[in-house]
């Protein structure tokens, strides 16, 4: 999403539950963190044993606003 700490494009690996049951474009609260696997395209990496928290939009949006004020 717009906004937050990485690019929105950037791929994501995580756990079949976070995808599961989840249409394209369901946003996540998620712990990640950004590797790359032997030098090549990085990626952000959601541990398997990490809470997932499915966010609406405007949970996600609140979420953001309060994340770029705590950031100034």
């Amino acid at each position: 999403m717009v906004g937050q700490a990485y690019h929105p494009w950037l791929k994501v690996q995580g756990p079949r539950a976070m995808t599961a049951g989840h249409p394209v474009g369901t946003r996540f609260l998620v712990h990640a963190k950004l590797t790359d696997r032997l030098g090549g395209e990085p990626y952000l990496y959601v541990y398997h044993g990490d809470p997932i928290v499915v966010l609406s939009d405007v949970q996600a949006r609140k979420f953001l606003a309060e994340f770029r004020r705590g950031r100034i």
